[in-house]
């Protein structure tokens, strides 16, 4: 995760040609920090009484002496609550667009029947629009949370709504004698690539256009009740910028019977987001009133005096065991949903960028001693002054992503990952970040120590298989150069254990 940054190169920047238009977009020096303006004591008020306010949440209970950082009632390990600083890409722009949509009109009928009977239907008539939005301010930096983007892959970005708003605007260089911590947090690069941020900016551009469209086509034509098949086409992005941020926020982890969740209070605005956590004392209790509300209305409809016998009781009992069991699953199905989402989302940074650094190779460097060999020196010139070597070796690249392996030799690494023979080297790469991501220390904070020595050795055995089809690949892509520049015809690529495919 990262925690802090700071860069004493803070000139540093880089320039992108952007995917919309051709123009020229800057990256600020991710220096700027916003400061905590809450303690840890203001934090842990602020949960608690978060918490209180909802009903299904934790039982209240006592703090455990007046240094507890956390409520006892969630059984939080050693350093349940941290200060730390979380990395964001904020994206300023200012994009155009043209749209299409139907609007529909809710049309009642009354039908009368052959026997007297009046039927009311009700009918929508859609209408196709069309229409454009001018010069639209998506200020990130200005408080749009959804122009905030979170630059790490350690947490859902979901749960991150606490830390974002309006206190990107009143960021400042980094101090860390200035902020209320107790310690200097570690250093740790950015996850997300400029390309990344890009891509994810383009996506979150788009629904930003889609809603506002939809709210101009109901504006357009009043008393619709209907908007459907909105389109935007024709996006023109005129401004585009992007700052990489550090926000200041509390991270508790609480341990809620077998299971590690986190919440998190923003350090500069004292909000609170993150993972639900149930009381199941609570949910008995709801079970049960539903239960009996259940039997009031069944026993209603049956015309059967209100408790006539037991039935009601066993309705209630059956609600309340009810409530139980979605207090235990319930929690269960957040944090796969969660894992899910965050396995997904490491996917995409994984991959995303093929002109930039794989972030893998940090990884070999810190834990391997340069398992690879070599380490790769990474070059951040401006890539409008790039080279024709550098734009031959991205191509090169390029192809080796796409070369379908079927060489017997590769057989048992491709299983470390996860892969049968004959999969692209793209898909290879892509389960070795996955791998790397889930198995990595940083990743996995409330492991045991068998628990982690387990990881490490797993991850050591995915690093070695990653290595050899390396090796592999690297070999027979030479060969494959070779015969390709070679006069004669063209092999049959199968024969060398390898061939092209579009992946």
């Amino acid at each position: 995760m990262l925690l802090a940054e700071r860069r004493d190169d803070a000139t540093w920047s880089l320039r992108c040609t952007t995917w919309f238009c051709g123009s020229d977009a800057r990256l600020i020096p991710p220096t700027p920090f916003d400061r905590f303006k809450l303690t840890q004591e203001d934090a842990v008020r602020s949960l608690t009484q978060h918490e209180q306010d909802r009903w299904m949440a934790p039982l209240p209970s006592e703090v455990s002496g007046t240094t507890s950082t956390a409520l006892v009632a969630w059984q939080p390990d050693s350093g349940g609550v941290r200060a730390v600083f979380l990395p964001f890409r904020v994206v300023n722009a200012v994009v155009s667009a043209k749209y299409t949509g139907q609007v529909g009109y809710a049309r009642t009928n009354v039908v009368t029947s052959s026997d007297g009977k009046q039927t009311t239907q009700t009918n929508t008539d859609y209408f196709w629009v069309r229409g454009s939005l001018d010069r639209i301010h998506l200020d990130g930096k200005g408080g749009d949370s959804a122009m905030q983007i979170y630059a790490d892959i350690r947490y859902p970005e979901a749960l991150l709504e606490a830390v974002k708003g309006r206190v990107v605007a009143s960021a400042s260089p980094f101090d860390a004698s200035a902020l209320n911590i107790k310690e200097e947090p570690a250093l740790d690069p950015f996850r997300i690539t400029v390309e990344g941020t890009r891509e994810e900016a383009q996506v979150r551009m788009e629904t930003a256009l889609t809603n506002l469209a939809e709210q101009e086509m109901r504006r357009t034509h009043p008393g619709c009740t209907q908007v459907a098949r909105t389109t935007i086409a024709s996006v023109r992005v005129e401004e585009y910028h992007v700052q990489s941020v550090y926000l200041p926020a509390y991270v508790f982890t609480a341990r809620y019977g077998q299971r590690l969740l986190k919440r998190f209070v923003g350090g500069a605005t004292g909000k609170v987001s993150g993972e639900q956590m149930y009381s199941e004392v609570k949910a008995a209790v709801l079970g049960l009133g539903v239960g009996l509300a259940g039997s009031f209305l069944a026993s209603d409809m049956a015309a059967l005096p209100v408790l006539a016998g037991p039935a009601a009781f066993a309705v209630a009992a059956a609600a309340s065991l009810a409530g139980l069991l979605v207090a235990r699953c319930l929690p269960l199905f957040r944090n796969w949903w969660f894992a899910r989402a965050a396995d997904n989302r490491a996917s995409q940074h994984a991959s995303a960028g093929s002109g930039s650094p794989p972030w893998e190779q940090s990884i070999v460097a810190r834990h391997t001693s340069s398992m690879f060999g070599r380490e790769e020196t990474v070059s951040q010139a401006d890539p409008e002054q790039e080279t024709p070597l550098v734009s031959t070796t991205a191509s090169q690249g390029v192809q080796r992503s796409q070369l379908v392996i079927t060489d017997p030799r590769a057989q048992p690494h491709l299983s470390v990952l996860g892969l049968d023979l004959g999969c692209c080297f793209g898909r290879a790469q892509e389960a070795f970040r996955r791998q790397a991501m889930k198995l990595h220390p940083d990743h996995n904070p409330g492991a045991s120590p068998e628990e982690r020595e387990a990881m490490a050795s797993k991850l050591r055995a995915v690093l070695t298989a990653y290595r050899e089809l390396c090796s592999i690949v690297a070999e027979l892509s030479r060969q494959v150069q070779l015969l390709v520049s070679d006069s004669t015809p063209r092999p049959d690529f199968k024969l060398l254990g390898v061939r092209l495919s579009s992946c």
